[in-house]
């Protein structure tokens, strides 16, 4: 096979494996079996190993360092970060290697064993089938396809579905790619997933129903043990969803994967009949292996003796299983159904099967709902009449913007402190600058509840930021930002490194080349209302209106000072009265304009 590229993944755990490694995969690439070699590890990992380093780039080791994602994610709790730490460097390496090639995968330590016997195949006339030939030579028709050609892994299991050892494997660069994702299991599933299960599942999941409702209806780990001991003591009724679940499992492992043996040679035949309960405990011959973790499958050969199987008895699970795999259809990939989670209470009650609580959840499917609209929905509006109310609700109800209909209603009644958040939030949510404003000046005021200021200062920090990476500040946002700023001063909090860039943005602006001075007369109200005296003169001279306008606004805002509203109520044109009664409610209600 041409184009292969190896891809070592990790970090220096053990220098001596990673040397190992790296030297078997040298003697491979000057052999022509592989092509080229990339060590994919965080920065600074080769910090104090220089020597090292040097060795690799001698021997053209192509090194791709990245960024450790632990920082990133900072204290969140999820098993998946064990896995983004291997699919971020799987990725970085992926990022710098042709398409179109074939990935060798493998890691710094504990994979020689599996990388040697990944490479053997790579003589093999076919080393990695297409998918759909797959398909075609089980007869699975419209059978869904999610990569292109197999993926050579070793050690699927039972019962851990779709955890295949994630150590190394072997795939075309296109189908690996797909394998990665960056998802919180926790999440996705309500449950945690190991990272050998995630690394290969997500590919599936959408086309694969069963198997996703799998992971959320069964908690496997104490099965492992249970049926084991279930199936011993001939135990062989399983539950219908399982037998959808093994039977979709089994499709996707003969299709999408080419499954290796590790010790092909120490493997007899593996005999039948081969029942479904065999593969939850060991048998044939070592072609099933049973554990802690599970049931090993040690070759394909047992998977594929099982589906092909004639002219033996076997029990109806097996029946049930072999006739789900041979007639495909689409319904079989489904969720479990509302009978089929019946019967699943019914196997969680019987000891035999497991004394233990294995069933993770149950579903109440909803059937039906009453037709008839029994209760209004509509919202009752503050501050307004019985009258008013119906009026404002059938408008809303007829509006294609509502946001902008309750703003305009609000700019044109005067309504109190109290009951505008109900009118101003949704337009203040969809960036309406005079929203953000007022709602701002109200939280600088402590006239909202905690709930909606945590709402206003969210709105207020996204929007700002957005004008400030966009370079789109004008004088409403530098208003809603000096007074954010202004009310998290006056209460002692913490100025965060984004809305002190937001400030600056706004002073060199408006007030460029003073951004200093701002700040030392910022600390006193008397020296910041003698800055703003002191700018205003300078451009009080007809020749600077549009100029002289915006720094009365911004004195107004951030001092309050009648004085400044007094100048500004002389300034308004006919064309602005949405501004006007922003700044009238404002007056009105003791947020600016006082002494």
């Amino acid at each position: 096979m041409k184009h292969v590229w190896a891809i070592v993944c990790g970090t220096l755990r053990d220098e001596v494996e990673f040397s190992l490694i790296i030297d078997r995969l040298l003697t491979w690439r000057e052999k022509g079996t592989i092509e080229g070699i990339v060590f994919s590890t965080w920065k600074d990992e080769l910090g104090e190993k220089q020597a090292l380093r040097e060795k690799l780039r001698l021997n053209d080791v192509k090194l791709v360092e990245s960024l450790p994602n632990d920082s990133r994610v900072g204290t969140l709790k999820s098993n998946s970060i064990n896995y983004w730490r291997q699919a971020t460097q799987l990725q970085a390496a992926l990022d710098v290697i042709p398409r179109g090639t074939v990935i060798l995968k493998t890691r710094t330590d504990r994979a020689l064993p599996a990388t040697q016997r990944l490479v053997a195949i790579l003589s093999d006339a076919n080393p990695l089938p297409k998918v759909s030939n797959a398909a075609d030579n089980f007869k699975l028709k419209n059978f869904p396809i999610e990569f292109g050609h197999q993926i050579a892994v070793l050690q699927a299991r039972s019962s851990r579905i779709m955890q295949y050892t994630d150590y190394a494997f072997l795939g075309y660069h296109d189908d690996i790619e797909k394998l990665i994702n960056f998802d919180v299991s926790e999440f996705y599933l309500s449950r945690d997933l190991v990272a050998n299960t995630q690394f290969f599942i997500y590919p599936f999941f959408r086309d694969f129903p069963v198997i996703k409702d799998y992971f959320h209806l069964i908690n496997f780990r104490p099965l492992i043990g249970d049926l084991e001991n279930y199936t011993l003591h001939e135990g062989k009724k399983f539950p219908q969803f399982f037998e959808r679940v093994y039977a979709a499992f089994f499709q996707i492992l003969l299709t999408h994967f080419r499954l290796l043996s590790p010790n092909p040679e120490k493997l007899g035949s593996t005999g039948q009949p081969i029942e479904f309960a065999d593969f939850f405990k060991t048998g044939h011959n070592g072609h099933l292996v049973h554990d802690a973790l599970g049931v090993s499958f040690n070759s394909k050969e047992i998977l594929e003796d099982f589906v092909k199987q004639t002219g033996v008895e076997n029990n109806l699970s097996t029946k049930n299983v072999l006739k789900l795999f041979s007639t495909f259809v689409p319904d079989n990939l489904q969720r479990a159904t509302p009978k089929e989670m019946d019967e699943l209470d019914v196997f969680q009650k019987d000891e035999a099967f497991s004394a233990h609580h294995w069933l993770r959840r149950t579903r109440i499917e909803v059937k039906s709902t009453k037709s008839n609209y029994s209760v209004p929905m509509s919202f009752t509006f503050p501050g307004v009449s019985s009258e008013e109310q119906a009026k404002i609700w059938n408008a809303c109800s007829k509006s294609t913007n509502v946001p902008n209909f309750l703003f305009e209603y609000w700019c044109k009644h005067q309504l109190t402190p109290a009951d505008t958040p109900v009118y101003l939030l949704s337009c203040a949510k969809a960036g309406n600058q005079y929203g953000i404003l007022t709602l701002t000046r109200l939280l600088r005021g402590h006239k909202l509840s905690d709930e909606v200021a945590k709402e206003v200062v969210r709105i207020n920090n996204f929007r700002a930021s957005m004008h400030r990476l966009h370079g789109t500040i004008n004088v409403k946002v530098s208003c809603y930002i000096l007074s954010y700023w202004a009310y998290v001063r006056h209460e002692q909090q913490e100025v965060t490194p984004e809305l002190s860039k937001q400030v600056y943005a706004v002073l060199n602006r408006y007030l460029p080349g003073r951004a200093e001075a701002f700040m030392l007369a910022s600390k006193e109200p008397t020296k910041l209302e003698m800055f703003f005296d002191e700018q205003l003169s300078k451009v009080d001279d007809g020749k600077h209106q549009v100029r002289y306008r915006r720094l009365v606004e911004l004195a107004l805002e951030l001092t309050k000072k009648s004085k400044y509203w007094d100048i500004l109520n002389g300034l308004f044109t006919t064309k602005e009265p949405r501004n006007k009664a922003n700044y009238e409610f404002a007056i009105r209600n003791s947020l600016l304009g006082v002494d």
